[in-house]
C-alpha cells in the first residue's frame, strides 16, 4: 500500500525489488492519492480491505509521515496478519477493533526507508517470526477519530472517506446504528433538501442516479448514488456533515 500514486519512479523501483525479495510471493499493490498528511483515509482504506486477505499476509504501508517529530515505524500483527508501516495513529484506525500486538521497528539511519527498513523487515516476518522483533512496551500513537455530536434525537456525522466511486463513508458503524435506532424511523438528512429514510441492501435496489444508504464494506454507514459519485452529485466530501434524526416512535 502506497501513497506515491501510479505514475511515480517510486512505484515501479519498489515493485521491483519486492519481485527481487520475495520472487515465489503473491502481490496486490494498492497506489492511492490520499491528500498529504492524511491519517484516516489510509486508516479507513486498510479496514475496508485487510479481512479478506489471507493469513499471513504481510501489508507494507508505504505512507509518508507529515510531522516535525522523530519519524517512528512499527511492526503489528492482528487477525493473523502483519502489518508494517508508520506509528503515526494510521494502524490504531485499520486495525481499530481487533486485538494488536506492536513491535519496534527502528528506523535510524535509514536512507531510503521501503529498502532499508520495510523489505529487511518484512524479509524477518517471512524467514522466522514476529518474535524475532521486540515488543513495544509504549502504545501506539493514536489518532481521535471524530464522534458524531449528540443533541436530542439528532445525531450529527461526519464524512471520513470517499472511494474511488466517490461513495461516502461515515463515522457510524452498523452495531452503533442499530443501537441507537433501535428500530425507529430515521431520516439521514444531506443538505437542506435530500434525506434518506431506510437502510439499502444493495445499489441495483435502486434506479441509476438514485441516494441510497447501506452498511458496505466494514460494516460502516455509507451514502451512495447508483452509478453514480455521491461526492460529486451530492457534496458528500471528506468532513462534510450529515443529520442522522431519530423519529419518536
Amino acid at each position: 500500500m502506497s501513497d506515491y500514486g501510479s505514475d511515480a519512479i517510486e512505484n515501479t523501483i519498489y515493485h521491483a525489488l519486492l519481485i527481487q525479495h520475495f520472487p515465489h510471493a503473491h502481490f496486490i499493490f494498492s497506489n492511492q492519492q490520499f491528500r498529504q498528511g492524511d491519517i484516516i483515509s489510509p486508516g479507513i482504506f486498510m479496514r475496508l480491505a485487510y479481512k479478506d486477505f489471507p493469513a499471513d499476509t504481510i501489508h507494507i504501508c508505504l505512507l509518508h509521515i507529515e510531522s516535525r517529530s522523530p519519524e517512528k515505524y512499527t511492526v503489528a500483527k492482528a487477525a493473523n496478519q502483519y502489518f508494517i508501516g508508520p506509528d503515526n495513529g494510521f494502524l490504531p484506525i485499520a486495525l481499530e477493533n481487533e486485538a494488536v500486538e506492536y513491535y519496534k521497528l527502528p528506523a535510524s539511519g535509514a536512507k531510503d526507508l521501503f529498502r532499508d527498513i520495510f523489505i529487511p523487515a518484512a524479509l524477518r516476518i517471512v524467514q522466522e517470526d514476529a518474535a524475532v522483533f521486540a515488543i513495544s512496551e509504549e502504545s501506539p500513537k493514536k489518532f481521535l477519530m471524530p464522534s458524531p455530536a449528540i443533541t436530542g434525537n439528532t445525531y450529527r456525522l461526519s464524512v471520513l472517506y470517499n472511494d474511488s466511486h466517490g461513495n461516502a463513508y461515515l463515522n457510524m458503524t452498523k452495531s452503533e446504528f442499530d443501537r441507537i435506532t433501535q428500530g425507529k424511523k430515521f431520516s439521514l438528512k444531506i443538505g437542506y433538501n435530500d434525506h434518506i429514510d431506510r437502510i439499502s441492501e444493495a445499489y441495483h435496489d435502486h434506479s441509476e442516479g438514485d441516494k441510497l444508504a447501506l452498511f458496505g464494506l466494514g460494516d460502516m454507514l455509507q451514502i451512495s448514488i447508483n452509478c453514480g459519485s455521491a461526492a460529486q452529485y451530492l457534496g458528500l466530501k471528506y468532513n462534510k456533515m450529515v443529520m442522522l434524526e431519530i423519529v419518536a416512535a
